[in-house]
C-alpha cells in the first residue's frame, strides 16, 4: 500500500490524473474513488485531478490516457475480460495499472499486474 502511494504522489507532482473504472456494481467504487479526490471531504485537503471512465470505459482509456496517468481498475472476484483487456491496453502504454478487488463495495486488497 504504501508503495501504491508512493507511485500516486510521484504521478500527481508529475501533472498525472487518475483514470478509474469498474464494471457493474465495482464501477461504483471506480466513482467514488474518483469523487473523493475531485472533492476531498477533509477540509483543507487539496483536490487531485481523477476520473472515472464511465461505462465506456473500454473505449474510453486509449483516447484519454496519458503517459503520465495512472490506471485504477475495480473488479468483483469472477473474471471481468473488459477489464483485464482495458489493464493491459494501459499496460502497453506503458503504465502500471492496478486492480483493487470489490467485496461487497468494500475494497480490501490491492494487486498490480
Amino acid at each position: 500500500m504504501t508503495e501504491a502511494c508512493h507511485k500516486m504522489s510521484r504521478c500527481f507532482l508529475a501533472g498525472g490524473r487518475l483514470l478509474a473504472f469498474g464494471n457493474g456494481s465495482a464501477a461504483t467504487d471506480a466513482e467514488h474513488v474518483s469523487v473523493e479526490f475531485v472533492d476531498p471531504v477533509i477540509v483543507g485537503k487539496c483536490a487531485l485531478p481523477a476520473l472515472d471512465l464511465g461505462p465506456g470505459f473500454e473505449a474510453n482509456l486509449p483516447v484519454l490516457v496519458r503517459p503520465e496517468d495512472m490506471v485504477m481498475s475495480f473488479v468483483f472476484l469472477e473474471a471481468d475480460e473488459a477489464a483485464e483487456r482495458t489493464l493491459r491496453v494501459a499496460w502497453e502504454r506503458g503504465h502500471s495499472p492496478s486492480r483493487w478487488r470489490s467485496f461487497s463495495s468494500d475494497i480490501s486488497q490491492s494487486l498490480t499486474i
